[in-house]
């Protein structure tokens, strides 16, 4: 039985060469100033970064000391394209909005 029937259509284990793959590459292109967290590198864990409206696992995230800086997120459509390529486009830009907002300054 191949990865994708294994863990099923909507579980991330499947995601993790192509996350680690990032990470790592993330990793060297920023040294040791900064740490990269990811499934399927060091501690094998998605990070918990506190959104406007709600907290979001990151697939990879950047983090400075202990403060997470950026983050990168992958969505595959893995059945039915046609109908779900705009949910997941959709989902993709309400995250990134909550995300962002949370560090939006506000004027003084």
């Amino acid at each position: 039985m191949d990865l994708f029937h294994r863990h099923g259509a909507r579980n991330n284990r499947k995601l993790i060469p192509l996350h680690s793959c990032i990470a790592r590459f993330a990793s060297a292109i920023l040294r040791s100033e900064y740490s990269v967290s990811s499934l399927g590198i060091s501690d094998d864990k998605e990070e918990q970064i506190e959104g406007q409206y709600y907290a979001k696992r990151v697939d990879i995230a950047v983090i400075d000391g202990n403060k997470p800086i950026a983050s990168i997120g992958l969505k595959f459509v893995t059945s039915n394209y046609k109908q779900n390529n705009i949910n997941y486009f959709e989902n993709m830009l309400g995250e990134t909005a909550n995300l962002r907002r949370k560090n939006v300054d506000t004027p003084k």
